[in-house]
């Protein structure tokens, strides 16, 4: 199980593809929401896209955990 959550928009951008080749190789995905540190949303480099691109892998069904709702 892997519990991933990325950091700042423009780093989940320019790292997306590779971000998506491994974590479609995890057994359990859970994705919390990107921290921004201080930065705008950039369309397409958030949770929900990430989600998505590794969704149609068909390899790993990944889960978005809310961070209120996370209890470690």
């Amino acid at each position: 199980m892997m519990l991933f959550q990325p950091h700042r928009y423009s780093r989940t951008r320019d790292c997306y593809d590779d971000f998506v080749d491994v974590l479609s190789s995890v057994d359990e995905l859970l994705l919390l929401d990107v921290y921004s540190a201080g930065e705008s949303p950039i369309a397409g480099a958030d949770t929900k896209s990430l989600a998505r691109s590794i969704r149609l892998r068909g390899e790993v069904e990944p889960t978005i955990i809310d961070k209120d709702n996370l209890a470690l």
